[in-house]
């Protein structure tokens, strides 16, 4: 997994302001990137590690209540399934799911601020399901749009080319980021919940980018 972000560490453009914070070189140790979001704010993005199981919880207990809602289409977890939650994502089998991170110093210690996922399906692993959750006070700074063109890039290496969006049909911040995202998708709505189905392009170009 670390090689396969080491090869998506340039982040494409445009990135909505959103930037690396310094031109990064593609070692074979490197795990993580450090960027900065539209409101100036330094954070590092990197692939969960299996050790991340408490930055995941500590992240999924900050979502607000409509947070909590939009992303997961119920209202706010109990401790113990907030922990289930972070123990799935933070173990998931790496053949069929990947993750991404996003985190930040505070106060002197870890947080998460942001997870992005994707999950192949296990019939057809051209097709995968992703999904991404800021934490409430790190929303409208570019930090999704940025996650989502990294989960891209990822999801071409990893034979992805069809990717799967689920959400609620009042989710309007998701709708507006699938539509900037540039890709050629569908969409349709049943019962209050939306899906969109992005079409991804066939090959990266020389410097990796969609």
């Amino acid at each position: 997994m670390l090689s396969t972000f080491c090869a998506i560490l340039h982040p494409p453009a445009p990135l909505v302001r959103a930037r690396p914070a310094g031109k990064q070189s593609c070692r074979p140790e490197c795990d993580a990137i450090p960027v900065i979001t539209m409101r100036g704010r330094t954070l590092a993005i990197r692939p969960v590690t299996p050790r991340d199981t408490l930055l995941l919880a500590d992240l999924l207990a900050r979502l607000s209540q409509r947070s909590a809602q939009l992303r997961f289409f119920r209202p706010p977890m109990s401790r113990e399934a907030i922990w289930r939650e972070a123990e799935r994502v933070a173990d998931g089998n790496r053949r069929l799911h990947a993750a991404l991170i996003a985190t930040v110093i505070e106060d002197g210690a870890l947080r998460a601020v942001a997870l992005a996922e994707l999950a192949h399906d296990q019939g057809d692993t051209a097709l995968a399901e992703t999904a991404i959750v800021v934490r409430d006070d790190y929303q409208q700074e570019g930090l999704g749009h940025m996650l989502a063109q990294f989960l891209i890039r990822l999801a071409m290496l990893r034979g992805v080319a069809t990717l799967r969006v689920d959400m609620l049909a009042q989710n309007q911040a998701t709708i507006k980021l699938v539509h900037r995202l540039g890709l050629s998708y569908t969409a349709q709505t049943h019962r209050g919940e939306t899906t969109a189905l992005l079409e991804l392009p066939q090959e990266l170009d020389a410097d990796g980018r969609a």
